[in-house]
């Protein structure tokens, strides 16, 4: 009997593993063009690829650690954004700092799937 149940587990265990779909893991974030002239696009480095997230959203800071700006998009790998603030005028050239949210469904409810570290863009017009 017990062998006849570890047969079964087993098979089971081939069967849905088989089917079941690999988990998908982001490993980093840069944007490029950097510097920024025009605008710059922030692709997730992930696998196994292709994914679309529910949700990126891109949080970009001034030195002083004033958030100036939050692009972001949804059902995508990748955000676009034209270097401007929440009114829409063009940030100053210089240095920037930004951190990557990326958001996925779980039950129909938006949860936090990974972040990133502080990282550095250019802004050059």
């Amino acid at each position: 009997m017990r062998k006849t149940t570890a047969i079964v587990a087993t098979l089971l265990w081939v069967l849905i593993g088989t089917f079941t779909v690999a988990a998908v893991t982001v490993t980093d974030v840069y944007n490029a063009p950097n510097p920024l002239v025009t605008e710059t696009t922030f692709y997730l480095v992930y696998y196994p690829p292709p994914h679309s997230f529910y949700s990126v959203v891109i949080k970009v800071y001034d030195l002083g650690s004033q958030q100036v700006a939050q692009p972001n998009a949804q059902n995508t790998d990748r955000v676009t954004w034209n270097g401007t603030d929440f009114d829409e005028d063009e940030l100053a050239n210089g240095g920037y700092l930004y951190k990557v949210y990326v958001y996925e469904l779980q039950n129909g409810v938006p949860y936090l799937f990974w972040q990133s570290s502080i990282k550095t863009m250019f802004i050059s017009r």
